[in-house]
């Protein structure tokens, strides 16, 4: 199981290490990251599972892929 993500010049991430278990929730301020971190999650998913990185990014808000 995965045990924490790192994102690393991400969004509004420089350098963040989230750790997490079998049920994690996010909650926070506004504008602190919260779909930021779901973003970066959702793209790593689709990168494991072989989609195209075009398809993986056109559900990522913030990126035009076209």
């Amino acid at each position: 199981m995965i045990s924490a993500f790192r994102f690393k010049t991400f969004k509004s991430f420089v350098d963040a290490k989230m750790p997490v278990e079998a049920l994690t929730i996010l909650i926070g301020a506004n504008a602190s990251g919260k779909s930021n971190a779901v973003d970066g999650m959702e793209i790593l998913s689709g990168l494991v599972t072989n989609r195209e990185i075009g398809d993986i990014l056109d559900g990522v808000r913030g990126y035009e892929t076209g």
